[in-house]
């Protein structure tokens, strides 16, 4: 094999494998990254979204989607997880405005939202009887919790 030449020297074997790993790599993100389009791998299945990452500022590996005076949608780029906190105080209506908001900007269906890594939480400085740590989901969404009602 052309690797085990006796002339090829280690160093010279791990620069060609670098290489080889390298353009298998950009092949693989050429692939991934196509018509403005990023592909999510849920780990079931892979959802084809609108590519919210590229020309976006990255801070602590967040990107901010959306931030306004009623709610803030964030992407944490690692494990793409999203987050989406409520903070008016018309928690119901800003919901649906959000999860709206949501969909459109990656482009998706309910159903394939449904299988992406999201939390959906309520500031605790906007209602500090259900506000906090608690993950209510998308609305729609088999594992979407109502808000409590008091």
């Amino acid at each position: 094999m052309f690797l085990k030449s006796k002339y090829m020297t280690i160093k010279k074997r791990y620069i060609i494998i670098l290489i080889i790993l390298l353009a298998v790599f950009a092949i693989a993100y050429v692939y991934q990254t196509y018509s403005n389009k990023i592909i999510v791998d849920t780990g079931k299945e892979k959802i084809k979204i609108n590519d919210i990452i590229t020309g976006r500022t990255v801070e602590n590996n967040t990107i901010i989607l959306k931030n306004n005076q009623d709610y803030a949608i964030s992407l944490y780029k690692p494990g793409l997880l999203f987050g989406i906190i409520i903070y008016n105080k018309d928690i119901e209506k800003t919901r649906l405005t959000a999860e709206d908001y949501f969909l459109n900007i990656l482009d998706i269906s309910k159903n394939d939202a449904c299988k992406l890594k999201i939390g959906l939480y309520v500031s605790r400085y906007t209602n500090e009887e259900i506000g906090g740590g608690v993950n209510y989901g998308l609305s729609f969404c088999p594992n979407g919790k109502p808000f409590p009602t008091y």
